[in-house]
């Protein structure tokens, strides 16, 4: 088992609209494993950064999980804190974190996440970021930390 920080997830270059990463292979993931029982990569947290926000932007980033390239099995969706000029770096955000399917008793009100098994990250996923503001001109970046197991 090995465990990863810092690991760069995503970075989007300038953005300014409203738009998607597209559905694309989770970041990460290990690669095929000549093993009978390949890798798997379990999230811890998820931080993110955004950069060159003026002074009224705000920047909204979620991650859509899916079970497949084409987008049609959902898992959930981890949605990170709005980003602001005044605070461009959101709190880090724990894995599952508020995906619907892995609901276990998490508490999203105290934080609080029950032990138990490790859940590892669904194949694909599509990052979305919604900006408003009247300059709409900033970059962001995901980072991660990880355990491969």
């Amino acid at each position: 088992m090995d465990i990863i920080y810092n690991a760069s997830f995503y970075t989007s270059g300038t953005v300014t609209v409203t738009g998607n990463s597209g559905v694309i292979a989770t970041p990460n993931l290990p690669t095929a494993s000549p093993r009978l029982y390949p890798d798997v990569m379990v999230p811890l947290w998820f931080f993110a950064a955004g950069s060159g926000m003026a002074t009224d932007e705000l920047n909204d980033v979620k991650i859509d999980w899916y079970a497949d390239a084409a987008g049609l099995y959902t898992f959930g969706t981890s949605t990170f804190v709005q980003m602001t000029a005044a605070d461009p770096v959101p709190p880090p955000l724990m894995w599952p974190a508020d995906v619907i399917a892995w609901d276990i008793a998490y508490d999203s009100a105290t934080g609080n996440q029950p032990a138990g098994p490790f859940i590892p990250a669904p194949p694909y996923c599509k990052i979305t970021h919604t900006l408003a503001g009247t300059t709409k001109s900033m970059s962001y970046a995901i980072n991660m930390a990880y355990l491969i197991l």
